[in-house]
């Protein structure tokens, strides 16, 4: 198997280092450290104008329908440019939304997400920091037309900046047949969460 990237993806590869080498500067991440709103706005609209963050999204939905290690080769270019705007945490919920969401779900956020005008994130990890379905133990109840969520998620990334977030819940036991965990989509409004920062290193902090 060849898992040297293909012409096309060293293109999007040497496009994305080029663009990054020019917006973004290692005096940017270190401007947005004081910022509250925790990304660079600017750069983010501009990373959208070119159609990063749609681009292993479905065509249906105003994506570029390309496999994902494009994706993956654009994120990793922000990480070597300390990029600071909030791609990797909504690539990833976005693309769970894209497999395992409903028609509706994809059809009202993921063309959102390719036009940049939706931040997403998704919370994971608990105090087990195995990420294994019989780790989660934060919960998932019906309520009537609701599910109401009750536990502890840690680290995650950009959940002051994002508007949605995909949570791993338990819902029922394990079994042979089930994991017993459901994803849902939580709007993150502040009285529905209280989120702690941790700090990791000089500069760097991320949310529980």
């Amino acid at each position: 198997m060849n898992v040297l990237p293909t012409e096309e993806e060293l293109m999007v590869k040497n496009a994305a280092r080029e663009f990054l080498d020019g917006e973004c500067p290692p005096s940017l991440a270190r401007a947005v450290e004081q910022d509250e709103r925790g990304y660079s706005v600017e750069l983010w609209e501009k990373m959208a104008a070119l159609g990063w963050f749609g681009i292993s999204l479905p065509e249906a939905y105003g994506g570029g329908g390309l496999p994902v290690t494009y994706l993956g080769l654009i994120i990793e270019e922000c990480g070597r440019a300390n990029a600071p705007v909030p791609m990797h945490s909504t690539s990833t919920a976005a693309l769970a939304v894209a497999k395992f969401g409903s028609p509706q779900q994809q059809e009202s956020f993921l063309p959102r997400v390719a036009r940049g005008e939706l931040i997403m994130t998704w919370a994971v990890q608990e105090q087990d920091p195995r990420l294994r379905a019989d780790a989660m133990q934060c919960r998932g109840e019906v309520d009537g037309d609701s599910l109401v969520i009750n536990g502890i998620k840690h680290f995650v990334d950009n959940f002051s900046a994002a508007e949605l977030m995909v949570v791993a819940v338990r819902t029922a036991p394990a079994s042979d047949t089930n994991a017993g965990i459901t994803l849902a989509i939580v709007p993150m409004t502040r009285q529905a969460f209280r989120n702690t920062a941790t700090t990791l290193a000089k500069g760097l902090s991320k949310q529980t």
